[in-house]
Formats: C-alpha cells, structure tokens, sequence
C-alpha cells in the first residue's frame, strides 16, 4: 500500500466527506452505493491516519479528546483544543503548551 502524507489524506478525507454531503441532497435514492461506498472509504482512510498526527499539519476537531504530546516535559496527556485554539486537558484548568503532535485515542477494549 501507498503510504500518503498527512495532506494527502487530508484531502481525500475532505473529498470524501465532500461527496458525502452532495449525496444527501439526491431524493433520487441513485446515490445510495455513493453514500455507502464513500462511508466506508471515509472509515478505512480516517483509521489509517490514526497515528502521530503534527500540528503544523493538521488540528484536532474543537473539544475533541485526543492524545496529545507535549515538548514542555515530554509526556503524553488526554487533552483537547477550545475554540481559541489553546489546548487543555480533561483534569486541570491550565493549559497546555508546545504540543507538537497528536493522535485519536484508542477504541475502548471488549469486555467480555
């Protein structure tokens, strides 16, 4: 498989997800395999962006809790960006700075 930047999947995310909005305006129901094909396209490719994402490339969407390092002390926080872009984590009040990069968290394990 092709390994894309982070801006190349960027773009075929937001393709995608374009798609998928032009969709849902056909009554028609012609665009049905449209919309279920770029569904799965648009999981596959947002799976396969899971890893360390840089800033400078990329955001995560606002109060969504990511995990995000940290150059300040190198550690690894749960934290999210406000809508003035200034990260913070879930347990302080304070904010956090030179964050460099950061990654969707994990799905939760099965518990059986």
């Amino acid at each position: 498989m092709q390994a894309y930047t982070e801006e190349q999947k960027k773009t075929l995310i937001d393709f995608v997800e374009g798609m998928l909005a032009m969709s849902k305006h056909d009554n028609t129901g012609s665009n049905e395999m449209l919309w279920l094909t770029c569904q799965i396209a648009l999981a596959a490719m947002k799976a396969r962006s899971d890893g360390w994402i840089k800033c400078s490339d990329r955001m995560p969407e606002r109060h969504q809790f990511v995990i995000g390092y940290t150059e300040y002390d190198g550690v690894i926080y749960q934290m999210a960006v406000d809508d003035n872009g200034v990260w913070y984590t879930k347990d302080s009040d304070w904010s956090m700075t030179k964050v460099t990069h950061w990654m969707h968290q994990p799905a939760a394990p099965e518990i059986n």
